[in-house]
């Protein structure tokens, strides 16, 4: 090991602050970059054992700060959560990772081996175990994962609300996106993360390696929708703090909580199509995981649903299984949150803006009352 993780003989009583506590704790981890990073240089992950002494006087200096008065962020999260030594290292390891200006966006499952010193096979199964299978870090949803089949080009990265929590000590993780007073750009906004989770939906199980992917809670591997369902989310829970904004009156009008938001989200931007009507299990898939189809089906478009009590919803027929049906939202339901009704930008069959453009047009009233037309196109006057 390098002279970084030894105790030193001048070691402080306690540490000034957060980002002091930080430094020193990243320091256990060894370098961060080697001289020579070459597969072979990188082979042979050094122990833990000697850095034992250090952590030690780590764990006695932040006993101490605690003491003092002083707020760890880090350390309290470690300590609420019930994190142990290897928990707070991967955690320390990814945070690191976040921190650092030179980073890529992620970690390799290597240099994550050589932060905590795994050694031995033993260890390093338990390290991979706690980043794909299961554990305290996933069931957090602290633990993101550009999944490669191949572990050499594997990518691991910390959840980012929480790496700007844990660093600075400032905010919260839930890390809700700005509501712009414009409603215009609110529904362009909305209608961006809408469309990132489809595009998610549409990705290969075999391909979902080339996005970042978030933990479906109690299975192991990674959920390609996981992340971007997770963004759409945060942005409807931000409208629904301010009720001033039409999105966030809505879902209070209809008491919309959780998936329903999601449903009513994917319904909205369906309701602009030129064709209308989305099959019911891809709400479904589009809302999240659910065990029993047919409940949750219920429960979000049946008759006892918010959105169907609320005569939001049109089906493509009256009866039969709801799984079986086309699922469509309501115009009135539309109209009360978008800027401008459906179809208004149609052309009429066979016509363009090119003819439309050689006709006389009105456009409004000059000071006597008249009607005031553009003829300046079928003229042949107008600038170009």
């Amino acid at each position: 090991m390098t002279d970084t993780t030894r105790t030193e003989t001048s070691q402080p009583d306690r540490f000034e602050d957060h980002f002091h506590y930080l430094t020193a704790w990243f320091r256990l981890l060894g370098p961060a970059r080697h001289e020579n990073e070459s597969p072979a240089a990188m082979d042979e992950v050094p122990s833990f054992e000697p850095r034992r002494d250090f952590l030690a006087g780590l764990e006695l200096i932040t006993a101490r700060t605690i003491e003092a008065g002083i707020e760890l962020p880090f350390e309290a999260f470690v300590r609420e959560n019930g994190l142990d030594l290897t928990d707070r290292l991967i955690l320390l390891t990814l945070l690191r990772s976040a921190l650092d200006p030179q980073s890529q966006g992620g970690l390799r499952f290597i240099r994550i081996l050589w932060a905590l010193g795994a050694d031995s096979v033993g260890r390093q199964i338990e390290v991979r175990r706690r980043l794909d299978e299961e554990g305290l870090l996933r069931d957090l949803g602290l633990i993101e994962c550009a999944a490669h089949p191949s572990l050499l080009e594997r990518s691991y990265r910390l959840h980012r609300p929480t790496a700007g929590f844990l660093a600075a000590g400032r905010g919260d993780t839930l890390d809700l996106p700005r509501v712009p007073e414009s409603q215009l750009e609110a529904l362009e906004l909305l209608d961006y993360d809408t469309r990132q989770l489809i595009d998610a939906l549409k990705i290969p199980f075999h391909e979902a390696y080339q996005i970042w992917q978030g933990v479906r809670k109690g299975f192991p591997g990674w959920d390609r929708t996981a992340l971007r369902r997770g963004r759409l989310a945060a942005r409807l829970e931000a409208s629904y703090r301010q009720e001033t904004d039409a999105i966030g009156a809505e879902l209070h009008r209809l008491d919309l909580t959780g998936d329903e938001r999601l449903v009513w989200a994917v319904l909205f931007l369906d309701s602009s199509a030129k064709e209308i009507g989305l099959a019911a299990p891809y709400l479904l898939s589009f809302s999240g995981w659910h065990d029993d189809a047919e409940a949750a089906a219920e429960r979000l478009l049946g008759r006892g649903s918010k959105l169907a009590k609320a005569g939001a919803l049109r089906f493509s027929r009256a009866d039969g299984p709801l799984l079986a049906r086309v699922v469509a939202l309501s115009q009135e339901a539309r109209g009360r949150v978008a800027l401008w009704p459906r179809s208004a930008f149609a052309l009429t069959p066979e016509t363009s803006l090119d003819l439309a453009g050689n006709e006389a047009r009105p456009l409004g009233f000059v000071p006597n009352g008249s009607a005031l037309q553009d003829r300046v196109a079928s003229a042949g006057g107008g600038r170009r």
